[in-house]
């Protein structure tokens, strides 16, 4: 196929044709990686389940033993208590 010969009409029609075959094969590899994605996401999830790591659900989260002269929120003279110790070294996911 001579480019440089044809004329702009038939330039033109040809960038609509390529353009509409490109467009029809992003379409349908969009729908084989979406549904490829949907099967992974469907996996993954199960699996989390069934090792009873469902989505969503968090660690112990850190708490503080504050002495008796500190108030809610201080920082100072607060003490980690053993559990957010615990928590943080990561022991629950191993």
């Amino acid at each position: 196929m001579n480019l440089k010969s044809m004329s702009i009409d038939k330039l033109t029609k040809l960038r609509d044709q390529v353009d509409t075959a490109l467009h029809s094969r992003v379409a349908d590899e969009r729908r084989t990686l979406e549904a490829e994605l949907t099967k992974l996401s469907r996996l993954s999830t199960s699996q989390l389940r069934s090792k009873g790591l469902g989505l969503g659900v968090r660690g112990p989260t850190r708490t503080l033993q504050h002495c008796t002269e500190g108030e809610a929120g201080d920082k100072e003279g607060a003490q980690e208590g053993p559990q957010s110790q615990k928590g943080m070294t990561g022991s629950q996911f191993s």
